[in-house]
This record gives structure tokens, C-alpha cells and sequence, in this order.
């Protein structure tokens, strides 16, 4: 996203070295009219590229540096936002016939492997032991 955001000239934006101009300062129209298309561009390009869940987390951001700022909290190792959404993408996996068990155990293994990334042990060990059981049920 960065390398996008850097190619659009409005990665400044986003990491705050461009910042909207305050009242007062020489040209201040120009300038906020360009804060503005800039600023609306780079949040444009960070919304659009979002699932619903990280989408409905940034929806009250004003600002694309606000929006990109409340996505590194939320995919932070081991913020509680992060462990929220890998804890609702599990409890949403549905069970799909064409997969078969392989299939739908895969679905467990991605999110243990994002959780054991996330060095959140006891949330994995957690998820184990639900794989194992799901399983042993369904065979």
C-alpha cells in the first residue's frame, strides 16, 4: 500500500509530512485545496483496498494519516483489535462441501498460523484444541 500511496504523491499525506495548512498562512486556499484532493485521494485508495471488518473500524477517520494510523493499531502483533478480528474470522468459518474436511481444516490452519505469527500462543493452543474436536466430530 505504501509503494501505491508513494506512486500517487500522496504518501506525504499519510505519514504526516504533509499536514492540512492552517488559517493565515500565504496562499492558505491553494494550499488546502491541495491538503484536500491529496488527502481525499490517499484515504480513497486506503478504504477501497479494505475487508468489511478493518473497513467499518476506520469508517469515523477523518483523515487518510488517521486512517492509516488506526489500521497499524488494529495490525499490530498484539493489539486487541488485531486478536478480535482473527477471533471473528474464526468464529464465522462455515463449513463448505466442496472443500471437504481438507478444505475446511485449512481454514483452521491459516488462522492458527496468523495467530502463531502473532506470538499469541495460548490463543493457538486454543484453536488447536477446537480444530481437533471439530474434527474428531465431523469424521
Amino acid at each position: 500500500m505504501k509503494v501505491i500511496l508513494e506512486c500517487d504523491g500522496t504518501y506525504d499525506v499519510v505519514d504526516g509530512n504533509s499536514m492540512k495548512p492552517e488559517q493565515g498562512v500565504e496562499d492558505y486556499m491553494t494550499k488546502l485545496d491541495c491538503w484536500t484532493k491529496a488527502n481525499s485521494k490517499a484515504k480513497k485508495r486506503l478504504v477501497l483496498s479494505l475487508d468489511t471488518q478493518p473497513l467499518l473500524r476506520v469508517a469515523p477517520c477523518e483523515t487518510a494519516k488517521d486512517v492509516w494510523n488506526k489500521l497499524h493499531q488494529i495490525y499490530d502483533n498484539q493489539s486487541a483489535e488485531n486478536i478480535d478480528l482473527l477471533r471473528n474470522k474464526f468464529h464465522n468459518i462455515e463449513w463448505e462441501w466442496s472443500g471437504g474436511v481438507q478444505g475446511h481444516l485449512a481454514k483452521f490452519d491459516e488462522i492458527q498460523t496468523k495467530i502463531t505469527m502473532k506470538k499469541l500462543i495460548d490463543e493457538g493452543a486454543q484453536i488447536v484444541r477446537t480444530i481437533i474436536t471439530d474434527a474428531t466430530k465431523r469424521i
